[in-house]
Order: C-alpha cells, then sequence, then structure tokens
C-alpha cells in the first residue's frame, strides 16, 4: 500500500506536493498546523519517502525528540542528544532524519542548542519540525526553517469524516468537537473518544448554573479550585465557543485563560491564580469587561 493511502485525506495532498518537489533540497523543515491534525503521521510519512523502507520504529537514521512524560518543556540535554546523534555516520546512504515534534515547548537553552545545529548542519541530516504556535518560536529558528503550512480540512468535509469515526457520536457531538479544537479531526476524534464529551457536560452544569445566577456558584468556585488546569481549559474553551457568536467579551476571557496557563507552567501559586481568575470570571458573567494584570510581586497575576 503507498503511505499516501494511510494518511488521512486532507494531508495526502500535501505530502504528494511535499515529495514531488525538488525545491524541498533545504536542511529543516517547520509544520505550522493546530495540533490535532496529524502532523506526526505526516512527518513520518516523509522520512519513509527520504529513508526507504516500510516502517521507522527503531529506524537507525531516524532520532525522535517530543516533550518527556510529565515535563513541561523540551530540556537542553536533548537537544543535545539530536546534536551529537547528528555528528555520527549514518547506516545507510541516504542521509538521517532528526522528527521535532511541538517545538514551540523547547525551553531557552534547547532553543539555542538546536539554533546552533540548524545554523551549522550536519552533512546529510534533515529536521522535520511541527509547531502550532510559530509566535513561541525564535525569529533566527523560524529564519532557518522552510514553513510549510499544514491544512486543516473544509468543515462539511471534516464532520462527515468524524461522523464515520465516531458513530455514536450526535452531528451535534461532532460540530462541537471540531469547533473545540479549532477544525482539527483527530484532536476532535480523541475528544469525543475518550473523556472530553462528558468533561464538557460536567463543566456544563456548573457553567450553566453560573450564567443563570451572573456569577460564580460555589460549586463552580469548587470545581474549579479542583483541578487549576482543567479549569482554564473549559473556561477557555466556554470563551472560544461564545466568541464565535460575537461576543467580545468573551475574546478578552480567552485572552487571560492563556495568562493563567503560562503563569501555571511558571508554578506560580496556583491559589493566587484562581483567586484572580474568578474574579475575572465574575467579571464575564455579569457582563463587565474581565480585567487581569500582572503584578511584579512575586511574579503574580493581579
Amino acid at each position: 500500500m503507498r503511505v499516501v493511502n494511510t494518511l488521512p485525506f486532507w494531508l495526502a495532498p500535501l505530502y504528494e506536493r511535499f515529495t514531488a518537489q525538488q525545491s524541498q533540497r533545504g536542511h529543516a523543515f517547520l509544520f505550522l498546523g493546530s495540533d490535532g491534525l496529524g502532523q506526526m503521521a505526516l512527518l513520518d510519512a516523509i522520512a519513509l519517502h527520504w529513508l526507504g523502507g516500510q516502517r521507522l520504529e527503531d529506524h537507525p537514521d531516524v532520532i525522535r525528540i517530543a516533550r518527556l512524560e510529565g515535563k513541561r518543556d523540551i530540556a537542553v540535554d536533548q537537544i543535545r542528544e539530536v546534536t551529537q546523534w547528528a555528528q555520527q555516520t549514518s547506516h545507510g546512504h541516504l542521509g538521517r532524519v532528526v522528527i521535532l515534534e511541538q517545538a514551540e515547548y523547547l525551553n531557552t537553552a534547547a532553543a539555542n542548542s538546536l539554533l546552533k545545529t540548524l545554523e551549522e548542519p550536519p552533512e546529510g541530516v534533515r529536521f522535520l519540525i511541527t509547531a502550532s504556535r510559530a509566535g513561541k518560536l525564535l525569529p533566527t529558528i523560524l529564519s532557518r526553517c522552510q514553513r510549510v503550512l499544514v491544512p486543516t480540512p473544509e468543515t462539511s468535509a471534516a464532520q462527515q469524516w468524524l461522523q464515520t469515526q465516531v458513530k455514536a457520536a450526535s452531528a451535534e457531538e461532532v460540530r462541537l468537537a471540531l469547533t473545540l479544537h479549532h477544525g482539527a479531526p483527530l484532536a476532535a476524534q480523541a475528544w469525543l473518544i475518550e473523556t472530553g464529551l462528558s468533561d464538557w457536560r460536567d463543566w456544563q452544569k456548573h457553567w450553566q448554573a453560573s450564567q443563570q445566577n451572573h456569577r460564580v456558584t460555589t460549586s463552580l468556585s469548587d470545581w474549579a479550585r479542583k483541578d487549576a488546569e482543567r479549569f482554564c481549559r473549559h473556561l477557555g474553551q466556554q470563551a472560544y465557543l461564545d466568541g464565535h457568536t460575537g461576543n467580545f467579551i468573551a475574546w478578552q476571557m480567552v485572552r487571560i485563560v492563556w495568562q493563567v496557563q503560562r503563569a501555571l507552567r511558571q508554578n506560580i501559586s496556583k491559589d493566587i491564580l484562581l483567586d484572580n481568575l474568578i474574579l475575572a470570571t465574575d467579571n464575564l458573567l455579569t457582563g463587565v469587561s474581565p480585567q487581569l494584570n500582572l503584578s511584579g510581586r512575586r511574579g503574580a497575576l493581579a
């Protein structure tokens, strides 16, 4: 079976174009697109095309880099491992391939280390890199890569595909899943199959009660404090959904949630963050523009 036949329908044309273009003679390619579009399957297919063979598992001329389980960042030691590996002689005659997933999670030291390798790439080594947020990458890394936009499928085609994959989901649930995941079918599929939909229904009970009261209810506050990251995720999704109805205040809340999520990754006190976020949510529910400002004191949000 041709590799292209194993890719989702929205990726197959990109694979065909990319592998057919001899202009892709560079050494580093950055694939940009929302999480859940199937970037890693695409990169695996391209690597197979370059190196030949039927599978990449344990291929001696391929190395993969991603966040380690339980870690927030890609560490500099991981990039140094790549650098050392890249200096070795390839096992075949078709070169070597580095596959780097979600480059936006490179910490500062790792990003600088990668930049040095991209500036002076070892002969015969090519880089396939994914990222969903190019703005979080060093401009100098962006300048060293050829950018490739991973397409989001047209909505009706994505809905039809997702309905065939998750037959138990209703048309409304399929539309909701795609909206919350920016049209990325694989992310929406995982959300429907795993616990995403049941978690969303639980969230809706607390959120709708708060909407009726025009304030954050005690039950929603308690629910938030059980898991700050879960609260941020659902509040951000809710604000994103409401923003599509033309609610400008909801878009402001999306930005605030992003601020809090970044602060949570910096290990700032969750209690401080939640107090501020719940207050901003109260503002949202009363129709007041939510505000959240960075404070110099302890790096906290206020």
